[in-house]
């Protein structure tokens, strides 16, 4: 399987398998302030039954990730970035949680036959790379997603191309 976002120069990414961590029993909140303390950030997949900032909350289990970047251990809450529904419309926005919610949402997911939900990824900048402002690359990409490009055509010598996907303005039909 592919881990997408292990695969951008620009960040240092390194994983865990959930099933490693339930077998050296590591506490994931602990794992995740160590991580924090280490100025990393760290991308989770949680059950969101078990989550208040969650539109699935007390309602159906669904299995989603989190991106966690700060906590406060007097208030015990853990602050992050997600998808989220509420009264402003959805969009990725900045939540905190309670770190019982957290812990609970992750114990709860089961092992999964998915590269990416059963990995816990630690990420920070890679200062060693720069990135230079490909203008031409920009026009490309907006002429593919204006024409609905099946881009994932580009990597199939990486990941075999999905005929069930759907591109650009095409989502919208």
């Amino acid at each position: 399987g592919l881990i997408w976002d292990a695969d951008c120069p620009l960040l240092i990414c390194d994983t865990i398998s959930r099933e490693l961590m339930m077998e050296n029993k590591i506490d994931i909140i602990n794992f995740i302030c160590n991580a924090i303390d280490k100025d990393q950030y760290v991308k989770v997949y949680l059950d969101e039954f078990y989550l208040p900032y969650r539109s699935s909350y007390q309602w159906r289990h669904l299995i989603h990730e989190s991106l966690f970047f700060g906590y406060d251990n007097e208030k015990k809450q853990l602050y992050g970035l997600a998808y989220i529904t509420d009264a402003n419309g959805y969009g990725f926005k900045e939540f905190s949680v309670d770190m019982n919610n957290v812990k609970q949402a992750f114990e709860r997911v089961p092992i999964m036959d998915s590269v990416q939900k059963n990995r816990i990824m630690c990420m920070s900048c890679n200062w060693e790379k720069f990135y230079e402002f490909d203008l031409q690359e920009v026009k490309e990409t907006i002429y593919e997603y204006l024409h609905s490009f099946h881009t994932d055509l580009k990597f199939v010598s990486i990941n075999n191309a999905n005929s069930y996907y759907v591109f650009g303005l095409e989502i919208y039909e």
